[in-house]
């Protein structure tokens, strides 16, 4: 999980069964939220991680049959993901 200074909070999970056929035991997708922090709210990290302050729902960024995502980091200010996978594979990508 990586979590921006901005409020964006990016995850790789296995949450995979609405996107594959029955049966496929295999499978990541990045996902991830915008949180929103009020200044006269006090938030923990709690909070934060269980989603307490979220602004909509989850997006998926991308997914994939594989099982070798393994990192994943972001950089609000370039606009930009990284995400590394368990053979020293890392892919850059842009977002919106």
């Amino acid at each position: 999980m990586a979590l921006g200074a901005y409020g964006t909070a990016l995850w790789v999970d296995t949450h995979v069964e609405d996107y594959f056929a029955d049966g496929v035991m295999r499978g990541q997708r990045l996902a991830g939220r915008i949180l929103s922090i009020s200044e006269d709210e006090e938030v923990s990290m709690h909070n934060i991680l269980s989603g307490v302050s979220s602004v909509g729902t989850t997006s998926v960024f991308g997914i994939r049959e594989e099982d070798d995502w393994d990192r994943v980091a972001l950089d609000e200010r370039a606009v930009k993901v990284a995400v590394s996978t368990s053979d020293g594979r890392v892919m850059l990508m842009g977002y919106m």
